[in-house]
């Protein structure tokens, strides 16, 4: 999901979400990358703002990229009689997903 503002002169600002194709949902803890552009967080969660300088009119490019961090799960938890607790967690690999945004500038 993408959204399109003019921030001025020869500067425009791409607000860049990732959506789930199976059901529509901002996936809210992905962590969004753009090339050659200064990026900042929204008022919308998962949802990731960037300024890109545009310094003619027409068709422009921006590459993004979205880290999503992978399932975390509990893979063993230990009790001893002594009130012992031993819990090891494991991390999934993190997935990334990269894409284009095409916008016309103003």
């Amino acid at each position: 999901m993408a959204q399109v503002a003019s921030a001025g002169p020869e500067k425009t600002d791409v607000t860049v979400g990732l959506v789930r194709t199976d059901d529509g949902m901002v996936i809210t803890n992905a962590d969004l990358t753009a090339s050659a552009a200064v990026g900042s967080p929204t008022d919308r969660t998962g949802y990731r703002r960037f300024q890109i300088e545009t310094p003619t009119a027409g068709p422009q490019t921006v590459q993004v990229a979205a880290r999503v961090p992978g399932p975390t799960r509990i893979e063993r938890t230990f009790n001893s009689p002594v009130k012992w607790w031993q819990t090891r967690t494991v991390r999934g690999e993190d997935r990334v997903v990269t894409g284009s945004v095409v916008f016309d500038a103003k």
